[in-house]
């Protein structure tokens, strides 16, 4: 009797904290907002760390409580995070709290992607119910701040004055989470008439284009094409007939900015020109595209190999946001392995890989295509990796499509 009650209030504990991190994920992206404007106008954001901490909080005693295989994994990477921190105290290179807090940032999606896994596990059709709501309200508050954006309230994404981000504090930031209400809302729309799909495609990649980042861009108009593609019934037949239409609204967006835009983009221009002209072998080619990440990576190779020992090569530098007058390193893969050595490298990539393979054993080839494009993008820009922003809708996603009851009805390669 009194291993049944235990038993009993384990599993009222259980459903209280699930409960209320489905209450909070309502707020989510307000908090960041909020945050981001605090952070931009130099206020105090400690409230939005409080609300953080507890979401993140509950969500590890969640997954302990349901699966101890998973507690030993959290607690490897926190074992991980705690020789980090050794190494930094030894090397006195970085700040010891921007190191943690970049650190956890690293690990919080593959830990969010166990929570929603065994979510499912548990009750998947009410699960996908309830956390349908969630995206709604999210995408919801997302649409409210592009169009105080467009209305001239809020920030912009560069501090030349172009862009729109609203009140969110990165535009690159803003643009993961784009990225992923993109993808749900094609899969709710799954049954939909091809014509209101184009017009989802056309109005996510005209708030890419007003936000101004080129991983936002190319990232939702890459995959836009594919999924249109997997949309035709009569591939090579109709393909033509869609891709022009498609084209030809993807280009009057890129007018509508180009013409809205005149002096950014001729000062864009000029300087890419002036780029090329001055050396115009591929690497430069490459490192224009990059934005100059190419020239980052050469740089803190430099100031790595000057300062390379076993503990930096298995736990990293630490986090340095620049040093000697080297720009921030601004390429997730190279963040990861100069900052926090081979081991988190190897555990972060190897996630994000499995994640890609699963969706290709699944037979999913718009999640297959959603994934190999976020990890592409973790090769060519920052922020990817570490952006719990998205990672808490893109762990989700994952979860959900990767569940084998839906996918075994879903095979689209």
């Amino acid at each position: 009797m009194g291993k049944t009650m235990r038993a009993i209030k384990h599993i009222k504990l259980d459903v209280y904290i699930d409960y209320t991190v489905y209450l909070l994920l309502f707020f989510y992206l307000i908090v960041d907002l909020f945050a981001g404007y605090m952070i931009i106008t130099g206020g105090s954001s400690g409230e939005t760390q409080l609300f953080k901490f507890l979401f993140y909080a509950l969500i590890i005693l969640s997954i302990t409580a349901k699966n101890h295989k998973y507690l030993c994994f959290i607690l490897a990477l926190f074992t991980l995070m705690f020789f980090a921190a050794i190494n930094v105290h030894l090397e006195q290179y970085a700040n010891m709290v921007d190191t943690m807090s970049f650190f956890f940032r690293l690990i919080i999606t593959p830990i969010l992607f166990f929570y929603f896994k065994l979510l499912f596990q548990k009750n998947r059709n009410h699960t996908g119910i309830l956390y349908q709501k969630i995206f709604i309200v999210n995408i919801f508050v997302f649409t409210i701040n592009f169009i105080l954006g467009l209305m001239g309230y809020g920030f912009a994404s560069y501090i030349t004055g172009f862009g729109v981000k609203g009140f969110f504090h990165s535009a690159h930031l803003a643009a993961g989470v784009l990225f992923c209400f993109h993808y749900y809302i094609l899969l709710k729309m799954n049954k939909a008439k091809l014509r209101y799909k184009i017009a989802i495609y056309v109005l996510v990649l005209f708030i890419a284009f007003s936000m101004g980042t080129k991983t936002a861009i190319l990232s939702i108009f890459l995959f836009s094409i594919i999924d249109l593609y997997k949309t035709v019934d009569n591939k090579w037949k109709n393909i033509f007939k869609l891709v022009f239409p498609f084209m030809i609204l993807t280009i009057s967006v890129i007018l509508i900015q180009i013409i809205s835009n005149t002096v950014f983009f001729y000062h864009l221009y000029a300087t890419i020109l002036r780029n090329f002209r001055y050396d115009n072998t591929l690497g430069n080619i490459i490192n224009i595209l990059l934005s100059g990440r190419l020239t980052q990576v050469y740089n803190w190779a430099g100031f790595y190999y000057d300062n390379f020992n076993i503990r930096i090569l298995l736990f990293g530098l630490g986090y340095l946001v620049r040093i000697h007058g080297h720009e921030p390193m601004e390429i997730d893969f190279f963040f990861v392995f100069f900052f926090y050595g081979i081991i988190l490298l190897f555990i972060i990539l190897f996630f994000y890989v499995y994640l890609l393979v699963l969706s290709y054993k699944k037979r999913n080839m718009r999640l297959f295509s959603f994934n190999l494009l976020y990890l592409v993008m973790s090769f060519t820009t920052g922020y990817v990796w570490m952006n719990v922003m998205a990672g808490v809708f893109y762990a989700y996603i994952n979860a959900y499509e990767t569940n084998s009851f839906y996918v075994s009805k879903n095979k689209n390669f």
